[in-house]
């Protein structure tokens, strides 16, 4: 019977046959059944597409087909997850590693992807927010006027709720570039614009803002209620405190100075690295402070007291021992450290996305 199998097995009609073996030749059937798993093995492994099929694989998707369109959602995906720039589809390496993973694949250029295929995809997301919108009775705005690398002004606009689920949830919904003619009354047409666009005007119960005047002015032009950011305005109590300590701002600058000369000389840095190595401390960096956020020089100066035997041993070193701080210098950034840290604490706390979920 075995025999009869591999004479059957050369035609291409074998059906009837495993059906016989199969009910009365099981032992037989099992048999037959490994060999036609080799002989596909073999086939596949010898195999050779046809001439059209070959062709066809060479091809590159239609730009209307289901998988090319499947592909290029992903790459937007990408761009809007990751912040990546719309060139990234025009970069070599990227277009390479593309093809590595699906060869029939043409990416879209740059002009398409920020002409066509980000608008739609903004349009679509933005009609499934309004329906979410829609089943929200109340909501409260953020917004806040910063400025870029560049020294261009923007104000962004976030929207937050309360689900039914009970979970906090929010949206940038606008980012405007602002000129430096725009003045409260422009601003506060821009936030009604926003809300007016989202319709969302009759649903906004407060609006947020740090404490700077042309924020707040704009605002209050709104007639809608106002709070002033918590951690804002805890920032400038801090801030007008430190100010007026002549002693702390003395100290302050020497600290500033060190992380600066820290910073700019390769030598310095390496040879902190060097001692922090032999003597088992950790291998942190100096942290350079910020004018406008008290917190960063909380930061620098607790930065600075945990590596402050390593940062004298390298001034002296060096030769430069005259920027060493004196013992009365430490003990006033320990008392400060100490002080400071419960306010830094909170204002941690304050300006976590995720605080309430965790406590």
């Amino acid at each position: 019977m075995h025999e009869v199998w591999r004479q059957a097995a050369a035609f291409q009609n074998t059906s009837n046959l495993f059906k016989h073996l199969s009910k009365q030749h099981p032992l037989e059937y099992s048999s037959a059944m490994r060999d036609k798993e080799e002989n596909v093995s073999v086939k596949g492994a010898n195999y050779q597409p046809k001439i059209q099929q070959a062709f066809l694989q060479s091809l590159n998707y239609p730009r209307a087909a289901e998988k090319a369109k499947a592909l290029d959602k992903e790459l937007i995906d990408i761009l809007t997850t990751d912040t990546q720039p719309a060139s990234i589809a025009e970069d070599e390496g990227f277009q390479k590693f593309v093809k590595a993973l699906d060869a029939r694949h043409d990416l879209p250029n740059r002009l398409k992807v920020m002409r066509e295929m980000l608008p739609k995809m903004y349009k679509e997301v933005k009609s499934e927010l309004m329906k979410l919108m829609e089943k929200t009775r109340f909501l409260a705005l953020t917004t806040d006027i910063w400025t870029s690398r560049q020294t261009q002004a923007y104000v962004c606009v976030t929207y937050h709720f309360i689900t039914y689920a009970w979970e906090s949830t929010s949206v940038i919904l606008e980012i405007i570039q602002l000129t430096e003619n725009d003045a409260a009354e422009t601003t506060k047409s821009q936030l009604q614009r926003i809300a007016n666009g989202w319709n969302i005007s009759d649903k906004i119960t407060l609006i947020v803002s740090d404490n700077a005047s042309n924020i707040t002015a704009a605002v209050r032009l709104t007639k809608w209620n106002h709070l002033p950011c918590y951690a804002c305005t805890l920032n400038l109590v801090v801030s007008n405190s430190t100010e007026k300590n002549e002693t702390l701002n003395g100290v302050r600058k020497k600290v500033k100075d060190i992380v600066t000369y820290f910073h700019s000389s390769v030598k310095a840095s390496d040879k902190l690295n060097e001692i922090q190595k032999q003597n088992k401390l950790p291998e942190h960096k100096l942290i350079q402070d910020v004018d406008t956020c008290w917190n960063s020089t909380h930061l620098m100066m607790d930065r600075y007291i945990e590596q402050h035997d390593a940062v004298t041993t390298v001034l002296c070193l060096l030769g430069r021992s005259e920027m060493c701080l004196s013992s009365s210098d430490v003990e006033t950034l320990k008392a400060v450290v100490r002080i400071l840290a419960p306010f830094e604490q909170i204002t941690q706390e304050m300006s976590a996305n995720q605080h309430l979920s965790n406590s």
